[in-house]
């Protein structure tokens, strides 16, 4: 089973557990989303380019405009490079030194992680690490289980590397911050089908809705079928 850290955890664990390891044998710390770890002294490569964001400066939150002002851009610092093109994110895997790759999909459903976990999951000397919330059956819930293997491009890779998973930074919104971008709406939907999410929050979201906006939720069901007008 994988452990769930805090940050401090997290950072206590790739500057100790797995740097102790990783600068000796030659491990990776595979992060599957898009955050920023420094780590001195090891090299850092993103599978897939992220400063796109950067350039929306009007979508920041006022603590990620201070963070960015006071310390500067998070994606220009020593040891940090950029995979642009596929055939540059599979070099990566060529790589014997120590490194910290980032890489999509979150819960590697698809996209470029999946050509470092094939490579990378057989290896103890690696960690895998989960940002936010696996859904039940894609490939990233499924090596967070505890499960000997895992299906990739038609194979099963063999899972020995490290699992670890940091579940407080998640690129979905929680109830509240979608309840305010509700209220923004000036048209009441006729019905709103709630299609993403495990039961239990899709439930307890269904019942915020409707009693803070009081409008018609229903959650959607499997192999259901929606008139659309």
């Amino acid at each position: 089973m994988d452990r769930t850290y805090t940050v401090d955890e997290l950072l206590s664990a790739v500057r100790r557990r797995w740097k102790a390891v990783a600068i000796v044998a030659g491990g990776a710390l595979l992060v599957a989303a898009v955050v920023i770890i420094r780590v001195p002294n090891t090299r850092v490569a993103f599978a897939k380019a992220v400063a796109i964001f950067l350039k929306h400066s009007e979508e920041y939150t006022e603590q990620t405009a201070a963070l960015i002002k006071k310390y500067g851009s998070p994606l220009k610092w020593p040891g940090l490079t950029f995979a642009e093109t596929a055939d540059q994110s599979k070099k990566i895997n060529a790589s014997q030194y120590p490194a910290i790759i980032f890489s999509s999909s979150g819960m590697a459903t698809g996209g470029r992680v999946l050509h470092h976990l094939s490579q990378r999951l057989p290896d103890p000397k690696n960690l895998i690490l989960f940002i936010g919330f696996q859904a039940p059956g894609t490939r990233g819930a499924i090596i967070k289980s505890g499960a000997p293997e895992v299906k990739i491009f038609g194979d099963f890779v063999p899972i020995r590397a490290q699992v670890a998973s940091l579940e407080q930074f998640s690129d979905h919104a929680d109830t509240p911050e979608l309840l305010k971008w509700l209220h923004t709406f000036t048209n009441q939907p006729a019905v709103t089908y709630l299609v993403h999410g495990e039961l239990s929050a899709s439930t307890q979201l269904r019942d915020a809705m409707k009693k803070e906006l009081g409008w018609n939720v229903q959650l959607a069901e499997y192999m259901g079928r929606v008139e659309v007008q």
